[in-house]
Order: C-alpha cells, then structure tokens, then sequence
C-alpha cells in the first residue's frame, strides 16, 4: 500500500484542484447569468449539460492519465522489471474514467440545484460549496484508483496475471473480501464479483498487484 500511496497521492491532490477550479469557475458563470438576469433561479441558467460534462473531462483527462501511468510504474516495481519498459494505455478506458467522472458530478450537481428552494444565490452557492468539499475528495479517489488499476493492468498484461489485495477500507467489504479470496486472475478478466480491477464500491482503496503466473 505504501508504493500505491507514493504514486497515486499526489495524482489525487492535483485531480481534486483541478475539479474545483472547473466547478468554481463553472459556479461563477452561473452566477453572472444569474446577476444579468432577473436574480429568479430558472433551469435555462444552466449551461448545456454535454457542454458541462466536456469541461471537465478537458480538467480531469491529464491527471488521470497520470494516475494510470503511476499505475504501470508501480506494476513494473512489484513485479521487478525495468520502470523504463514501453507499456502503451489503452488512452479510451482512461478517457471512459474521466467521463465517468463528469457525468457523476454533472448530474448530482444538477439534481442538487433542481432540489434546493432557497433564494437563488444560496441555491447555487449550497449546491458548489457541498460539491467543493469531501464529497469530491472522494470522489476523484474513487475514479483516480480506477484509473491506476488500469494502468497495472496493462504493465501486467506483458506477462503475469493479477491478485485483489485489499486496502485500508473499514468496515471490511464483502465483495472485495471475495476478490481477494478469489486468487489471481489474468489481466482483464473478471474477479468473482464481476470486477477487472477496483474500486469496488463508493471509498475502495484496494488494488491489483501483479503475480507470476503459475
């Protein structure tokens, strides 16, 4: 876990400001709408909801390409090989976690907005400010660990298969007590619960460690 932490942690910190840049300057915009309009909070002052997704996949994507390149990184030390090695991503499946990513944010943020009656300046600095806290710490780890796991999935794919070990979650989870139970798999093919790689739940910190293949 520590070799994990090395890598991934500083990825986590630069995802996490690089979304609350992007929700900031997104709350700002809306806010300007909201101070050149009437001042009524209306759903026309949101901005096209594809156009909101795209802006932060365009802040997230570097970072979390960085996150799946700390992932090959940290493959290539478990299993004793050269950091050097060419490992080519599969940039569409990092790409597919930044969207994911967004699409998360977007439309909890959106529903936050839909469900608040308060007047709508505080509406709107409710709805940024909960999304600028935690919650988002979370959340990019969330996706910053599937983006990892990818990344040691395609180190592992030049030749070991793959094991579950568990991470620091409390309490303990069923399905990655199974994964981890489950023994070594090879790169890409499901564990028993049906997942490649984690996380397997909303705060899993597990990951797969490359194995030699029997």
């Amino acid at each position: 876990m520590g070799r994990q932490a090395e890598l991934l942690d500083p990825v986590v910190v630069k995802l996490a400001r690089k979304v609350k840049r992007a929700l900031q300057d997104d709350q700002n915009r809306l806010l300007e709408r909201l101070r050149s309009g009437s001042g009524e909070w209306s759903e026309d002052l949101l901005a096209d909801e594809a156009v909101q997704r795209a802006s932060l996949v365009e802040a997230t994507s570097a970072a979390l390409h960085e996150a799946a390149r700390a992932g090959v990184v940290f493959a290539q030390r478990e299993s004793g090989g050269s950091t050097r090695a060419k490992v080519v991503l599969d940039d569409a499946q990092v790409e597919g976690v930044a969207e994911a990513l967004a699409q998360t944010v977007t439309t909890l943020l959106r529903r936050r907005l839909a469900a608040d009656d308060s007047d709508a300046s505080e509406r709107v600095g409710a709805a940024y400010r909960e999304w600028r806290g935690e919650r988002i710490e979370r959340l990019v780890g969330d996706h910053a660990v599937s983006a990892f796991s990818i990344g040691v999935l395609a180190s592992a794919a030049r030749g070991s298969d793959v094991r579950w070990v568990l991470g620091p979650t409390s309490p303990a989870c069923a399905d990655c007590d199974d994964n981890s139970l489950g023994g070594a798999v090879a790169p890409g093919e499901e564990f028993p619960t049906g997942h490649r790689h984690p996380p397997a739940h909303a705060g899993c910190r597990c990951l797969v460690v490359p194995t030699p293949k029997p």
